[in-house]
């Protein structure tokens, strides 16, 4: 049965250089065998093996009498990017032997040898045949090849999007950034505007392959806005249809607002995106009408794109979205006021900050946790006292910018008397301060909830010593949460790891396999130099 001998072949070489010499030798031998069958599965196993020595005896054996046994010499040639056999790959490319062209075709195209060069752009005047050149002037990926492949989308002869799909791949394959910028003009420059037309054509009616059109379609200018604008929100095209309008600046930002407020939802929310990193302040009222759309997606996209405009027209449409009932939504207005910071934002957070609503009290609380916690630390210590949590918790994440003579206080308070969640972030915010706070973290390790466990587990990072090496090795033994367990090995590890090493030990085959997976990783950590533990 063909195969069954490679397999057996590649088994027999084996890891041992001796072994794989023995093997090789033996299979350059049967490339002479009088079965066809044998000298078959003999260049498929060298083929396989990829041993630069056989390549001598698989160029002799592109002369074989078999035309079987040269397809798979030339296939493995290929394979091995045997640069020593070129000539005669070229040859069999030139041959008009359709069975042996096309796989020399391919195989020169693998190799990836300037000196195929001359070769492969011959054979682009046959119509036979260019196709699988222009596939492996790609796979070459010589700027030489450029040129003579834009003629042939220039003259039609050619789908523009195989010869597109070429282009990218070379642009792609070429370093450093200024060979790809080279290739890039050199497009531009030999692309004509028939051949510019032909590719416009192929992604208007999204010809496959559709992406590398739209990549190579942005190298030409502005004659692409419309194809490039109307692309955007496909997922397929995105990307490069954005980064193609990026690069075009200001002349795009007119046409994409048009396509943000008439566009499909995707394409709005595409558009929404790119306005942003276009900058453009024109873009600011379409944007700030999309604040009030239904769609929390594309209001998060609108605000975040009006964050990096950073136009202060925007602020008084960003907080309304503070009552907002999606919390991504509010998210994103609080992150679009902080980075926009426009003069007259203090008076309207101070306001938010005793609004009726919840939400927005929260909100205002992070707004001036950022912009006004070093001087005016009141706000944020006051609103430490809400009736509800998630201002609360927003307080306490907001002491941050507090000094820790008046922080640290109100987050041990916080740890000891808070709901869980709001305990939780007490404890994670203990990490960031300079006080001696071990012993409350320390006793943090046995709150009921295990987030606050985990939190309090990480933090002794940043504060632990004697007292919390006991307590942790006593987590990662009996803390029935697996997540608590593996922030306290790790934390072990960083204050103690001779510890961390004995406690992981018992650990490394866990039902659970994330802390099995940290316990492997910890229990097998190199002994640091100069520790006795």
């Amino acid at each position: 049965m063909r195969g069954a001998a490679v397999q057996a072949f590649t088994r027999a070489a084996g890891t041992a250089d001796a072994a794989r010499g023995d093997v090789v030798a033996a299979l350059v031998v049967k490339l002479g065998d009088p079965s066809p069958d044998m000298r078959i599965e003999a260049a498929l196993a060298l083929g396989e093996l990829k041993v630069p020595d056989a390549i001598p005896a698989l160029v002799r054996a592109l002369q074989d009498d078999d035309a079987n046994v040269r397809f798979h010499a030339v296939e493995a040639l290929g394979g091995m990017r045997a640069v020593e056999a070129l000539p005669e790959l070229a040859n069999l490319a030139r041959s008009g032997d359709f069975f042996l062209a096309f796989p020399a075709i391919d195989a020169l195209g693998r190799i990836g040898h300037h000196a195929a060069l001359p070769t492969l752009i011959d054979l682009l005047a046959q119509d036979q045949l260019r196709p699988a050149a222009i596939d492996a002037l790609g796979d070459l990926a010589h700027a030489a090849a450029v040129v003579p492949l834009a003629a042939l989308m220039n003259e039609g002869s050619a789908e523009a999007a195989r010869v597109a799909a070429a282009l990218d791949r070379i642009c792609q394959r070429c370093e450093p950034a200024d060979a790809q910028a080279r290739v890039i003009d050199a497009s531009r420059r030999a692309v004509s505007a028939a051949g510019a037309a032909r590719l416009i054509e192929a992604a208007v009616g999204r010809h496959e392959p559709v992406r590398p059109v739209i990549v190579v379609l942005g190298w030409m200018g502005e004659i692409a806005l419309p194809v490039l604008v109307a692309a955007l929100g496909e997922p397929a095209v995105d990307d490069p249809a954005a980064d193609a309008l990026l690069a075009l600046g200001q002349t795009a930002v007119t046409p994409v607002i048009e396509r943000l407020r008439t566009g499909e939802r995707g394409a709005r929310l595409a558009a929404a995106r790119l306005l942003g990193r276009l900058g453009d302040r024109r873009a600011v009222p379409p944007l700030v009408d999309l604040l009030s759309a239904a769609d929390d997606e594309l209001v998060i996209a609108a605000a975040a794109s009006l964050a990096i405009i950073a136009d202060p027209d925007a602020l008084g449409a960003l907080l309304p979205l503070f009552s907002s009932a999606s919390a991504a939504v509010r998210h994103q207005a609080v992150a679009s006021v902080i980075a926009i910071d426009a003069p007259g934002t203090e008076p309207r957070i101070v306001a938010a900050l005793g609004d009726p609503d919840r939400w927005v009290r929260e909100c205002g609380v992070r707004v001036a946790a950022s912009l006004l916690g070093d001087t005016d630390p009141a706000r944020i210590l006051h609103a430490l006292q809400d009736e509800h949590q998630e201002v609360r918790r927003a307080a306490i994440e907001g002491l941050r910018s507090v000094a820790e003579a008046d922080a640290v206080p109100r987050l041990l308070a916080a740890l000891r008397d808070e709901t869980p969640r709001n305990r939780a972030a007490a404890a994670h915010a203990l990490r960031g301060v300079t006080a001696p706070v071990e012993a409350p973290l320390v006793m943090a390790l046995g709150d009921t909830d295990p987030w606050v466990r985990y939190f309090a587990a990480d933090s002794l990072a940043a504060h632990g010593g004697r007292a919390a090496i006991a307590a942790l090795a006593q987590i990662v033994a009996e803390d029935p949460a697996p997540h608590v367990r593996i922030a306290s090995l790790m934390t072990l590890s960083a204050l103690d790891p001779g510890a961390a090493r004995r406690a992981a030990a018992v650990h490394v085959d866990a039902p659970d396999s994330d802390l099995a997976a940290a316990a492997r990783a910890v229990a097998a950590f190199p002994h640091p130099p100069g520790n006795a533990s």
